[in-house]
């Protein structure tokens, strides 16, 4: 009931909208009655007096009442037998009646009506007008279509595409470089003319337009010219220069005398005979006279005229020399560009039949001053589209086994697409392909219907002879198996005399199999081949089902909460993540059309953000809601009333989802004051102020702190709010955040510590460090004075000294990468990274005793103990251990490298 009442609601707003013309002459004419009401009852009370005052009122009812009764029956037929509606006018019309009508019947009262009384009440003849007004309206209301007879479908559009937006091919690119290429063309004195060159349904309408937008948004003139709708070859030049003197009048108001002249002096011209053409120039001069006054007239406007000329390849071959005529000489003005896409192979032989001789060259060669051709459309872009097409049309048509169809079209697409070319033919494929396939999807095999269609599309013979068994034929005992059917023997010499191709043949023959190749059949479910199949693909027998039956109750559900439960239920299969986001994502914007269901919208794009792990396309659809121009379109659609609900809507309904998707939605806004700061500008097209980003932010720091799985480098990371007036962190949020390390001091020192593991190193090594150090910096505010203060508060002594290890290896800027001296370490072994630490200290230090000692010898023939302890104490700058160093003096001696005579000790050579 909700969605039937949504409908017949704009149903009526587009009643008004359509006939928006008519509903302003009728207010036009109730003000207009209203201001000479005084006049116009005077007039009617001469009427009365003059022609009415003796009419006999019985019969004046009797014909009153047959009147109105012979309009309700006109009207009863026009509905139940011929389905008529009736026009905007017709219905202002009896607005118009019936507004004069009570206004003098019950405002008014300047006349009084003749009546008749009858079963003790007196009535007036007139009011049975309101019977037939009564019909009028019953059957306009219920003439429109009820809610269950809606197409829910999407079929492909075979018009040209509009706007770059639609544009798959890439030749917006190609306009553009055009364009560019036009704009350093000389047409100061004459015109300029490009031929855009192409095969039927290669896209060249399509190119048209785009450079007509793309003309439009430069602020230059555009001329379309259709001369396929003069009504004969001789009225085609005078059709063009009216034209283009009524696009061009707005900018210079005498430019349709000027060009009137000049058409007559044109026709003057043209009807003189060749002998007064050779012996008086006159009129030559007055034609090249009033070009010119044209000429200065369109430099006066100061703007390119682009003049494009429609289905030229359409035309007859006496047609086209006449346009040829205009683009050549008649219509050669200053700061014109003449752009016509034709298909060059029909134009050129369509001319060589028209004129009668061949010559080397192209004809249009001699009339295009500049040719561009349009390149093939690459197969792995249509392909690309189609496929996402299907993927759109399975989620709004609910196909059973959208897969399926989605896999067969990855097989064989791309024999499809090379069978048909262009975009057009595979368009025009796509929709007969849909027209049948959704009956009986269930029960046919996608890709063996694809095939099938193909064949029905390309040669409608061969498809009737698959039908009718001239091609294939049940096998039998004698012959292969009975489930399976198979090619006639004489299979081929049919399809030959079908006009059938290789391409064909190959297809019949992907269809079904060769009684010898395959005599025990086939077991493919569905197959075409299949006898108990066979029928089904030429045959419809079911009916579409429910709509997205199973995704509608997320919009429809009264509790939000029950409705988003829902959603995590359906998105718990990932199966159905990608028909959820076609349902959310690609439908067109306008059933988002009351404030309930963009709110509803806002929480399901919001959850699905979520549920998926916080996936780009979400993102990208939940930035789209929070633009300028994206509310304005939907405020369009009635989605809200005004800027302010709109915002209202959005802002309550993430504020709604924060302590659901805490984490998600703060990572959201914090990259999106991350980009903010990256381009500046864009902030200006969002619909939030700065302060709003921050509170939204802050408000999801502040909820996951408040949730139980919260983890700290998720909060380090949404306390990094950076207002876009700012380049450093919200004070807010470093305070918000300090206070929290402090009383989570060991989970946060946890999460501070990475260790790298080197394991192709030998020996193995380990790399120590801060995680996001510049972060944790800026979190702790006063970092040298808070960070030491902060690591006693540490539980964990083993990392508490590994924290000031970090600590003051980063104040040196050090890097702590030590050998390991176990085989494996666990993330949180403190005691086993503090230990490495240490032993590679002592090594260090080891070697730097060796290398004083070694030193020291070298330079002196022998020393003592007691000397070897002073130099090594004294080079290194501290006080070492006697016993430490004698260690390493014996180790020394053991090596080879340090000689001990008694108590001296001497350097020997190794």
């Amino acid at each position: 009931m909700n969605k039937w009442f949504k409908y017949k609601k704009q149903q009526v707003i587009n009643f008004f909208r359509d006939g928006y013309n008519s509903y302003v002459s009728l207010l036009l004419f109730l003000l207009f009655f209203l201001m000479f009401e005084s006049q116009i009852t005077s007039l009617l009370e001469k009427i009365q007096v003059t022609i009415l005052e003796d009419v006999c009122h019985l019969w004046f009812g009797v014909t009153i009442a047959l009147f109105s009764v012979v309009i309700c029956i006109v009207q009863i037929v026009r509905f139940f037998k011929y389905n008529l509606c009736n026009s905007y006018r017709s219905i202002c019309f009896v607005f118009g009646f019936l507004f004069i009508y009570i206004y003098y019947r019950f405002i008014d009262l300047s006349f009084t009506f003749w009546s008749f009384e009858a079963i003790s009440h007196r009535f007036v003849y007139t009011d049975i007008v309101f019977l037939p007004v009564v019909t009028f309206f019953i059957c306009e209301i219920i003439r429109w279509p009820r809610y269950d007879d809606i197409n829910q479908g999407i079929i492909l559009s075979d018009e040209a595409i509009n706007t770059k937006e639609d544009d798959i091919f890439g030749y917006q690119t190609l306009v553009d470089h055009l364009l560019s290429d036009m704009r350093m063309v000389d047409v100061s004195k004459q015109s300029y003319s490009v031929g855009i060159a192409g095969k039927w349904g290669v896209g060249k309408s399509s190119f048209l337009n785009l450079l007509e937008d793309s003309v439009t948004k430069q602020k230059n003139i555009i001329v379309r010219f259709y001369p396929r709708s003069s009504n004969s070859k001789n009225q085609i030049q005078d059709d063009f220069l009216s034209g283009f003197s009524s696009k061009l009048y707005k900018y210079h108001g005498d430019i349709q005398r000027l060009l009137s002249k000049y058409t007559k002096a044109l026709k003057l011209f043209d009807n003189n005979g060749i002998i007064n053409k050779m012996s008086g120039s006159l009129d030559v001069l007055q034609v090249e006279n009033e070009k010119q006054k044209i000429n200065q007239a369109i430099k006066t406007i100061g703007k390119k005229v682009f003049v494009i000329i429609e289905d030229l390849d359409r035309l007859t071959g006496e047609e086209l020399l006449e346009v040829f005529k205009l683009i050549d000489r008649n219509a050669d003005f200053c700061n014109v560009f003449y752009l016509s896409a034709y298909d060059k192979s029909y134009v050129n032989e369509v001319l060589k039949k028209v004129l009668g001789h061949d010559v080397a060259q192209d004809y249009t060669d001699k009339y295009f001053s500049y040719e561009i051709p349009l390149p093939l459309q690459k197969e792995w872009k249509t392909f690309s589209f189609i496929a996402n097409y299907f993927q759109q049309y399975a989620s709004v048509s609910n196909i059973a086994f959208r897969e399926p169809l989605l896999n067969a079209w990855n097989n064989v697409g791309k024999t499809i697409i090379e069978q048909l070319g262009t975009i057009r033919h595979v368009k025009r494929f796509i929709n007969l392909f849909l027209s049948r396939y959704p009956h009986v999807c269930e029960d046919v095999n996608a890709g063996d219907f694809l095939l099938l269609t193909l064949v029905r599309y390309k040669n409608i013979g061969v498809y009737d002879a698959l039908l009718n068994g001239k091609l294939v034929n049940r096998g039998g005992w004698l012959s292969g198996s009975r489930t399976t059917m198979y090619l006639q023997e004489n299979y081929e010499q049919t399809l030959q005399d079908l006009g059938g191709d290789k391409s064909l043949k190959m297809i019949v023959e992907t269809l079904f199999p060769k009684a010898k190749d395959s005599s025990y059949g086939d077991i493919g479910f569905g197959r075409i081949r299949r006898a108990q199949s066979f029928d089904l693909y030429f045959y419809d027998q079911y009916d579409n089902r429910v709509y997205n039956k199973d995704l509608v109750p997320l919009f429809e559900e009264s509790d939000e909460n029950q409705a988003l439960d829902l959603l995590k239920h359906l998105m718990s299969n990932q199966n159905n993540w990608e028909i959820i986001e076609e349902y959310l994502r690609y439908r067109d914007s306008n059933w988002i059309n009351s404030p309930q269901i963009l709110r509803r919208y806002t929480l399901m794009t919001i959850y699905a953000y979520h549920l998926q792990n916080r996936y780009v396309n979400y993102y990208v659809s939940l930035a789209r809601l929070l633009i300028n121009s994206i509310r304005d379109e939907l405020i369009q659609n009635q989605a809200a009333k005004d800027e302010s609900e709109y915002k209202s809507v959005i802002v309550d309904a993430i504020n709604f989802m924060i302590p659901r998707c805490s984490f998600t939605l703060g990572s959201f806004f914090i990259s999106l004051l991350n980009d903010f700061q990256e381009h500046a500008d864009r902030a200006d097209e969002y619909i939030l102020t700065k302060d709003e980003y921050n509170n939204l932010a802050f408000n999801c720091l502040e909820q996951y702190a408040q949730s139980k799985d919260w983890e700290p480098l998720n909060m380090l990371h949404l306390a990094f709010i950076v207002p876009l007036d700012s380049n450093k962190i919200w004070p807010q949020a470093q305070e918000f955040v300090f206070q929290h390390i402090q009383q989570h001091a060991q989970a946060y020192a946890n999460a501070m510590v990475v260790c790298n593991v080197f394991e192709n190193e030998n020996p193995k090594q380990l790399a120590l460090s801060f995680s996001n150090i510049n972060k944790w910096k800026i979190a702790f505010g006063d970092w040298d004075k808070e960070f030491p203060l902060w690591v006693k508060m540490v539980e964990n002594k083993d990392l508490a000294n590994l924290l000031r290890t970090l600590y003051e290896a980063d104040k040196n800027n050090e890097k702590i990468i030590v050998k390991a001296i176990k085989d494996n370490y666990d993330k949180d072994d403190y005691q086993g990274f503090m230990k490495a630490i240490e032993a590679q200290k002592e090594d260090d230090l080891n070697k730097e005793i060796d290398y004083i000692i070694k030193k020291s010898l070298s330079h002196n023939d022998s020393l003592t103990f007691s000397e070897i302890i002073n130099i090594t104490s004294r080079d290194l700058n501290k006080s070492i251990p006697a016993s430490q160093i004698k260690k390493r003096l014996n180790e020394l001696v053991k090596k080879g490298c340090v000689a001990k005579t008694f108590e001296l000790y001497k350097y020997k050579e190794s």
